[in-house]
């Protein structure tokens, strides 16, 4: 069996560590894929939002300075990204029994177990900032407000006839709702408030509750409007995207609305399980949504401490570049008793086509 130089040792933990941690990494990604990823060198991020219209232009005679006009809609705003950095004590594992520091030479089949056991921690410790993602999309979608506990909550001021409580009739749970009709004056809201082009297809993402209204429905179990798509046609990442389920497609006045349900949960800080959605509740996503994952920049220690340390620092930069947005490190305390691995990154889900999304709780609360 291989055996390695102590100094030597450390180095590759780490590369091992960084090629076993790659095949781990999984997490609910469904309403994430409705926002593209972007990652920037920055603290803050900028946001740079704008309402539309659907003004007409006015001729003018030739010769006239021409009719002026104010860019008045945008907003700009600079938002602090929630910071999350989960780490993990190597050397509290039970497979624990190689001190670093210590010792003339390890093994190789010693050092490759430990990695192993410390990659399932490490994507786990991963996968709780993946749902802390997957939360701030939800938030967004149902309030537009990401809400932070260590920090101002981040409202993107989305209009109250965009996020609506149905009553009386209009409740999916009464016996003389027509859904049909429902999808199609939210459709024309969609084109009137959110100024989408007619035509677009639509997701409909519905919780559980929603969902088991919407099929028992009348209306759409006795009627021709819903039809079933080639998953081949569709967008990958919406079918790749873990947690959501396609049920069909629904035709209604000129849109077609993907159905899907989502119905993931996530252990809260009470370690109670909670659903990433309310059950009761509908969102219409049309194609021309637009939202962004913001990755900013996060803390780190100047280039020359960390020279300082015998670190795998290539191989980590390496990963890094294949996780975007994350930022893995490690380190052993002073006194070198202790060897420590984490994660950490400043993620920040911002809504950018702030109008053009609808959002209904369909039964009562």
């Amino acid at each position: 069996m291989a055996n390695i130089p102590t100094v030597q040792a450390r180095k590759v933990f780490t590369t091992v560590l960084a090629n076993v941690f790659q095949d781990f990494i999984e997490a609910p990604t469904f309403l994430r894929n409705f926002a593209k990823e972007q990652a920037y060198t920055t603290k803050t991020v900028q946001s740079l939002a704008r309402r539309g219209t659907e003004k007409v232009a006015v001729d003018v005679i030739r010769g006239s300075e021409g009719n002026l006009n104010q860019a008045t809609r945008f907003t700009q705003k600079e938002f602090l990204p929630p910071y999350y950095k989960e780490k993990i004590n190597v050397t509290s594992l039970d497979i624990y029994d190689i001190p670093f520091e210590s010792g003339d030479s390890y093994n190789t089949a010693q050092i490759d177990a430990l990695a192993l056991s410390t990659a399932r921690e490490m994507s786990e410790v991963k996968s709780m900032i993946d749902r802390a993602i997957e939360l701030q999309m939800a938030q967004l979608l149902e309030t537009g407000v990401v809400e932070l506990k260590n920090g101002d909550n981040i409202d993107y001021k989305r209009k109250a006839e965009m996020i609506e409580q149905l009553t009386g009739t209009d409740l999916w749970d009464d016996s003389s709702v027509d859904l049909i009709k429902f999808f199609e004056d939210k459709g024309n809201k969609l084109r009137s408030v959110g100024k989408v082009a007619g035509g677009q297809v639509v997701d409909c993402v519905m919780g559980a509750e929603a969902w088991a209204e919407f099929r028992a429905n009348e209306t759409i179990m006795n009627g021709d409007n819903m039809y079933y798509e080639s998953t081949i046609a569709m967008e990958g990442s919406r079918m790749n995207g873990a947690g959501g389920i396609y049920n069909g497609t629904l035709r209604a006045k000129g849109y077609q609305f993907r159905i899907w349900t989502y119905d993931e949960v996530y252990d809260n800080a009470s370690n109670v399980s909670t659903r990433y959605l309310n059950p009761k509740i509908v969102h219409l996503i049309p194609q021309s949504f637009q939202a962004e994952i913001s990755f900013c920049q996060v803390p780190m220690l100047p280039s020359w401490v960390n020279a300082s340390t015998p670190q795998a620092r290539r191989v980590f930069s390496n990963l890094r570049r294949n996780m975007t947005g994350f930022s893995m490190f490690d380190y052993v305390t002073e006194d070198k008793e202790s060897y420590f691995a984490g994660i950490k990154s400043a993620p920040l889900a911002q809504l950018i086509s702030v109008d053009r999304v609808y959002s209904a709780l369909v039964l009562a609360p």
